[in-house]
């Protein structure tokens, strides 16, 4: 007869699974949401592309005063033909703000 500690121990692992498909279904109804809005699929854009298109809106106002501070530096790098030397900060940071802006 299983203790009342081993009972304990298994019941995370019977719910995990509900979860899972519970997380499953609402990331499935969001995305079907979306394509019934006539929103665009996601889709992979260039880290270049990411640059010009934030550059372009630097003046109307949509960016926060840090982050139009390091897409000058971006901007920066790009000119000199540096874009390969951005840090994993750097391109997550520049995803993170494209996609709040351009999703």
């Amino acid at each position: 007869m299983p203790t009342l500690t081993t009972a304990l121990a298994t019941v995370p692992a019977l719910i995990a699974p509900f979860v899972a498909l519970g997380v499953g279904a609402y990331k499935n109804h969001r995305w079907m949401q979306r394509t019934a809005e006539g929103a665009p699929p996601m889709a992979i854009v260039s880290t270049a592309t990411m640059i010009d298109r934030l550059v372009a809106i630097i003046d109307t106002r949509k960016l926060r005063i840090d982050e139009i501070g390091f897409v000058n530096q971006l901007k920066e790098k790009v000119k000199r033909s540096r874009i390969v030397d951005l840090t994993a900060d750097e391109v997550e940071r520049l995803d993170e703000i494209h996609g709040r802006l351009f999703r």
